[in-house]
């Protein structure tokens, strides 16, 4: 899923003169996998990223447990992720919107449990999303960086229950990626 996002940011990046921007989130792409757990597995495998990304830990959840052990075998660091952490990646600048420290052990995966990750470089900002719904999106608009140029990797694959027109109206992103399989049996993109 990371890759896609990857090869179609690079596609529209002389247009908004982004480059910059997309090339360091490619790299970051690279380096550090944020993890989803459908295409995490042949990233590290492909790309031996240095670090894997995580949000809320579902200690009973054996696909997750058993990407972190791959992970670690293979030297890779994990490291979790929370809302309101901002640091640098070369000239760009990666804040973590979501999640917030869990406040409760989660018996399941969810996906408003999704890292949210916002990048800047410049006057462009990237939205990754995850797969968030339109709750959490609500929470996170508010704090999101009103740039020149903006960019949203759409959440949940373009499922109906995310990307809601409040997000959509109050940021306005001019370029909206997709990330779904042809002919999946979700029906994403709605």
């Amino acid at each position: 899923e990371g890759i896609d996002v990857i090869a179609e940011l690079q596609h529209v990046a002389d247009q908004f003169r982004g480059e910059r921007v997309l090339v360091t989130v490619s790299r970051a792409h690279l380096a550090r996998v944020v993890s989803h757990l459908g295409g995490a597995s042949a990233l590290l495998d492909t790309f031996r990223p240095s670090r894997l990304w995580e949000g809320v830990v579902v200690p009973r959840h054996e696909p997750s447990r058993q990407l972190r052990e791959r992970a670690v075998a293979a030297g890779i660091g994990v490291d979790l992720r929370r809302a309101g952490e901002s640091f640098q990646w070369g000239s760009a600048r990666i804040r973590v919107l979501h999640p917030p420290e869990p406040d409760w052990e989660r018996p399941r995966v969810r996906n408003d449990d999704s890292v949210v990750l916002e990048v800047t470089c410049g006057d462009v900002a990237l939205l990754l999303t995850g797969d968030i719904s339109e709750d959490v999106e609500r929470v996170i608009a508010p704090q999101l960086t009103p740039a020149r140029r903006r960019i949203l990797k759409v959440a949940h694959h373009g499922s109906r229950t995310s990307s809601s027109s409040a997000l959509l109206e109050s940021w306005r992103p001019q370029i909206a990626l997709i990330s779904a399989g042809r002919g999946n049996t979700f029906g994403h993109p709605t």
